[in-house]
């Protein structure tokens, strides 16, 4: 839950890192390379990411909300299909032009979508029924509420 004084200040802590890699990554790269070996490029990742692991559990706070559903696989998985078979049938129909291919993959795709709707209204349905509370917009990723009376806004993940 974060206050809307630090709405701004969070995606500037985001960006400047990510802005600022380019400009270091190449420069850090070669030196790495010059000094050890390519194989460093890879490998610095590991350490690195050890150390983001540890700072991780040692700094950031356990936000976990008990109320929040398991992992929808099978939302997922209709959803990705759905786009892998997208992205494939439009790349195919302006490469290959195998028709029948396309034809086959576009029909999976809306079908994955088709279906990836009903299971999120679906669920929606669901999870409004067992916490009358919640909007089931919460379903879709839209679960930003605002406390009445107060400045601060809670956005819960």
């Amino acid at each position: 839950m974060f206050p809307v004084e630090r709405y701004l200040s969070a995606p500037a802590f985001v960006a400047i890192p990510g802005l600022i890699g380019p400009l270091i990554g190449p420069t850090l790269g070669g030196w790495l390379v010059q000094i050890a070996s390519w194989h460093w490029i890879f490998l610095i990742n590991v350490p690195v990411g050890i150390v983001g692991c540890i700072a991780t559990n040692q700094y950031m706070p356990d936000s976990r909300n008990p109320a929040t559903p398991p992992f929808d696989l099978a939302g997922y998985l209709l959803l990705a299909i759905g786009m892998v078979a997208l992205t494939i049938s439009l790349d195919d129909l302006a490469d290959l032009g195998q028709h029948a291919v396309v034809t086959v993959l576009l029909a999976q795709s809306f079908g994955c979508f088709v279906a990836y709707s009903l299971h999120a209204t679906r669920a929606a349905q669901r999870s409004s029924r067992s916490n009358s509370s919640r909007s089931t917009l919460s379903a879709w990723g839209c679960s930003a509420t605002c406390s009445r009376g107060s400045a601060t806004a809670q956005c819960r993940i």
